[in-house]
């Protein structure tokens, strides 16, 4: 079986992202999903980016690394300000979430 983690610490049914690829967690069996269809052949659910604008530190490097989905709020914080991540701007995304210095972004 190719592309297959084994995990033991994990919740059925749970999305985990990782550099540019995304995954959907099945019980302890985690199955790389592909050309934009999940394990089922269906399409795969849009991407929603969050920003916790009160643990925000203002840095701006989430705007700057994917302007398309963060920008620096008129009173701060950073904010997402679409409703779902364009796929396109999927990989930027998470780069921004995983680079965030004090980890208050969520890109699922």
């Amino acid at each position: 079986m190719e592309n297959v983690v084994i995990t033991t610490d994990i919740k059925p049914w749970q999305w985990y992202s990782e550099k540019n690829k995304t995954y959907l967690w099945k019980w302890i069996i985690c199955e790389e999903i592909t050309n934009n269809k999940d394990i089922f052949g269906k399409g795969v659910v849009d991407m929603k980016a969050t920003v916790d604008r009160e643990g925000c530190i203002e840095c701006g490097l989430c705007a700057s690394i994917c302007p398309e989905v963060f920008r620096m709020g008129d009173d701060g914080p950073a904010e997402a300000y679409v409703d779902e991540v364009p796929e396109s701007a999927e990989q930027t995304a998470v780069e921004a979430q995983e680079g965030c210095p004090v980890s208050v972004i969520t890109v699922e």
